[in-house]
């Protein structure tokens, strides 16, 4: 296990901090640890972490519970949806840019720290999406015009 994800979090200061991520999970203990261990391993950026359960009954919760105590883990006892379970977070966020992360996601290093550079270097900019790539390294299609 990588450190804890939100280790550099400024939750207990005064300023927010750079990054809130939210990942929503259903099913996905297999993955959550992994996708977690990677955002704990980008550094960079003061950042938040929240996972949202839908009603999950394979241990995720638990996983996430135990090995990633600063982790903001909220557990429902249904399946809202996608969408329903972002916005329960949403309302917890206070970093000053916003990343939704699937679980069965890798952050490669220092991506997170570019990304924040990014977005500070372009003000205009409202909403951004992240390069996919494969395991391999080639490109991932998110979007198909």
């Amino acid at each position: 296990m990588h450190p804890d994800p939100v280790r550099q979090s400024a939750s207990s200061g005064a300023h927010p901090p750079d990054l809130s991520l939210v990942i929503v999970t259903y099913r996905s203990a297999d993955v959550i640890g992994a996708c977690l261990d990677s955002v704990g391993a980008a550094g960079g950026v003061s950042r938040e972490v929240f996972v949202v359960d839908n009603a999950s009954r394979d241990g995720g919760p638990d996983l996430v519970e135990r090995g990633y105590p600063a982790v903001h883990l909220i557990r429902n006892n249904a399946n809202r949806g996608f969408a329903a379970a972002n916005n329960q977070a949403l309302t917890l966020c206070r970093g000053r840019v916003l990343f939704f992360l699937n679980p069965d996601t890798a952050v490669r290093p220092g991506a997170l720290a570019a990304g924040i550079a990014w977005l500070d270097a372009h003000p205009a900019t409202g909403l951004a999406g992240a390069r996919m790539v494969n395991p391999d390294g080639t490109p991932q299609e998110s979007v198909s015009l």
